[in-house]
């Protein structure tokens, strides 16, 4: 049982992660250091549990995950950016084993006060134009 779901959630991440960092979606950030810091955590790895249960909700009222696959992306980046907003109040300089986002672009003060309103809006205004 237990590795059934392990699969069933290995496979869901992997749909919402290859959804995220798809070019599709990473395109619509510039400049570069933009670019990078929206996807650098994705990058790195985590849980990704967030996305998962939503697509198992989605499915377990009868919903086609397929077509929820861009709301649970939602939900993870929202999730992440959270995490930005953490760590720089934490002050964290690693995260995952890598640097921070505010670490990593603290010479791009620009790319730290743009990064927050593409996130949100891309997040909200993407799939609604799909």
């Amino acid at each position: 049982m237990s590795d059934r779901l392990f699969t069933a959630i290995e496979e869901r991440v992997a749909k919402v992660q290859e959804y995220v960092l798809s070019p599709r979606y990473v395109n619509l950030f510039s400049p570069e250091d933009i670019r990078e810091a929206v996807t650098c955590y994705f990058e790195s790895g985590g849980k990704r549990l967030r996305p998962a249960v939503m697509l198992f909700c989605c499915g377990a009222v009868g919903g086609d995950e397929e077509k929820a696959i861009s709301a649970a992306a939602a939900v993870e980046i929202f999730h992440t950016w959270t995490l930005v907003h953490d760590d720089i109040i934490d002050r964290d300089a690693t995260r995952r084993g890598s640097p921070t986002v505010h670490e990593r672009f603290a010479k791009k003060p620009s790319t730290l006060a743009r990064y927050s309103t593409p996130v949100m809006r891309s997040t909200t205004v993407f799939q609604l134009r799909s």
